[in-house]
């Protein structure tokens, strides 16, 4: 039935169409995204909302979510405020309850909810450019894009215990632990071996280790690991709602690491006929320079992009920036001195050599 309707659509339109199932066989997903039934509105099942998508991501389903807020039921206001921030970080994210519940849109809620609601939306829509590549990521390579902790540590015991399929990877940088009891003020959840960069707390945290953090109502723990690079952009209210003129890269840098980002124009099948670009962004420090390079690898399509901003992770004041061999001048560079970030604002003008001196 995802086929035909697909097979069936494509022929009346050059646009895509976005087909959604409750149920298939074994590559419906090259047809259609899934979402996992008609849940309720318990904590149990806010419990399965974030289990049951990452064991249909090992399945090779990766466009997958849940009913957020849950379809039968009425959620309590934290409840609704949780599950709300599980699905901005599932890969199909969308709000839907049964015809003879109460309305379940944030607004039909308090105004505590409505913020902690919108907080959570507007993180997804930042986070687009992100969740884009990491969507093509997995139709090149079949991995899940919301992860599973052993699908990344296939050697670390602790990534196969009980309490670790309650968090998990989106695609290879971004760690996920989701508050999934309403009532929980406390988290624990495991960080891998290495560093890890706290997303709310702005601090380096080792790996190797589990901890329990307090998780007061509007938090979500997000870790970036050492060498990730997440791209982001600015909230809107919807896709296509304005052109997106520049692209921000949130790095935490390693000696060495690199992120290749995925571009179409997001509607046509162009992009079966080679119609996308591909930008990659390598980075390689040491105490004395950080290299940044900006490197077009393809250039078939053609987007709305002006600027760039870097924004580095756990990194020293520079004494001089240079782009293309020319200094930096400090109206387009700040530095954070009590969090150690370093903003660079630079044009989007092909290739570029970014140079940071210490």
């Amino acid at each position: 039935m995802a086929r035909a309707t697909r097979e069936g659509l494509k022929q009346y339109s050059s646009k895509r169409h976005f087909i959604l199932t409750r149920a298939g066989f074994a590559g419906v997903q090259r047809y259609s995204a899934v979402w996992t039934g008609d849940n309720e509105s318990t904590e149990e099942h806010l419990k399965l909302a974030c289990t049951m998508s990452q064991n249909l991501g090992l399945s090779g389903v990766s466009f997958v979510g849940s009913d957020v807020g849950g379809f039968m039921g009425e959620p309590t206001n934290d409840l609704y405020v949780r599950w709300m921030q599980l699905g901005a970080f599932t890969p199909f994210f969308r709000g839907h309850s049964a015809i003879d519940t109460k309305a379940r849109e944030p607004f039909s809620f308090n105004e505590n909810v409505e913020e902690l609601s919108r907080q959570a939306i507007q993180m997804r829509y930042r986070l687009i450019p992100f969740w884009y590549n990491e969507f093509y990521c997995s139709s090149q390579t079949g991995l899940p894009i919301m992860r599973s902790m052993f699908v990344n540590y296939p050697k670390d015991e602790n990534c196969y215990r009980n309490e670790a399929q309650y968090q998990f990877m989106i695609g290879d940088n971004l760690l996920v632990a989701p508050v999934l009891l309403s009532t929980d003020s406390f988290k624990k959840f495991y960080l891998p071996e290495g560093k890890w960069y706290d997303w709310n707390g702005n601090k380096i945290v080792a790996g190797g280790q589990w901890s329990v953090i307090e998780v007061p109502l509007n938090k979500i723990p997000l870790y970036i690991k050492e060498g990730g690079v997440v791209p982001m952009q600015e909230v809107q209210n919807y896709i296509g709602e304005k052109k997106i003129e520049q692209l921000e890269l949130v790095i935490f840098p390693s000696e060495k690491c690199e992120y290749t980002l995925y571009e179409d124009d997001g509607q046509s099948y162009e992009y079966e006929n080679g119609k996308y670009s591909l930008t990659k962004f390598s980075l390689e420090r040491d105490p004395k320079i950080t290299k940044l390079l900006v490197t077009k690898l393809k250039t078939d399509f053609k987007n709305d992009r002006k600027k760039y901003l870097f924004t580095l992770l756990d990194t020293k004041q520079p004494k001089k920036i240079f782009l293309n061999d020319k200094e930096l001048q400090s109206s387009v560079v700040s530095f954070d001195k009590e969090k150690n970030i370093l903003h660079i604002n630079t044009d989007d003008v092909g290739n570029l050599n970014i140079q940071i001196i210490y």
